[in-house]
């Protein structure tokens, strides 16, 4: 047996801010044509009435329709695939940011070394390091390659070097766009060899010190 569809489910596959308009129009087109049976309005009357709500229901999602469209071509204007290919495919923390500085991709790497980065905002607020916001800025200004060392203390101690290089991104548009790729490189276990090297030597000159210095006297 057939049931008779809601006005709820007719609109279900419709976007929410279009259904809910729908939902408002046919209950406005009822009433008016109630008004106009029971000769309480006359037709031209309610089809003007009728066309100001449609307009006044419309417009809005419409206007927010557009505004999110034009929001998310000036946050993320290059093509998302050809992004994750290229930052997922980096073995190391790796981060693409826009010439603004907002985040446009990041690897799984990059989201655990920094967990405070989000798509769309500023690197730089995430990366409070003096370093790489200085690196960054200077990137930014000159579209020229940056490289910067910073000593990391979270989760625990990490000597880290940054490398900042401007490289050109399709966009969705079929042009290019000149965005920031940032790579973080774990520089501890090379400091940890070189600090064991230096204290390998001076106390290597300590005790060598000592018996010449015990010979000399003879």
């Amino acid at each position: 047996m057939a049931v008779e569809a809601s006005p709820t489910s007719m609109f279900a596959p419709w976007p929410d801010r279009l259904r809910h308009a729908a939902i408002i129009l046919l209950v406005a087109g009822l009433a008016l044509v109630a008004l106009v049976l029971f000769g309480e309005l006359t037709p031209l009357r309610a089809v003007i009435v009728f066309a100001c709500i449609a307009g006044a229901a419309l417009v809005p999602w419409r206007l927010h329709d557009s505004d999110a469209k034009r929001d998310e071509a000036l946050v993320s204007p290059v093509e998302q695939p050809a992004v994750r290919s290229i930052i997922e495919g980096i073995p190391d923390p790796a981060v693409l940011l826009d010439r603004a500085g907002r985040v446009i991709h990041l690897n799984a790497a990059a989201a655990q070394l920094a967990p405070a980065l989000r798509k769309g905002e500023l690197a730089q607020f995430a990366l409070r390091s003096p370093e790489i916001i200085t690196a960054l800025r200077e990137a930014i200004a000159n579209t020229e390659p940056r490289r910067t060392s910073y000593l990391d203390h979270v989760p625990v101690d990490r000597w880290m070097d940054l490398v900042i290089t401007p490289i050109a991104v399709p966009t969705a548009f079929g042009g290019n766009d000149t965005c920031m790729l940032m790579t973080f490189h774990d520089q501890t276990p090379i400091r940890r060899v070189e600090e064991m090297r230096a204290d390998f030597v001076a106390n290597a000159s300590h005790e060598l010190r000592t018996p010449l210095a015990a010979l000399s006297g003879f």
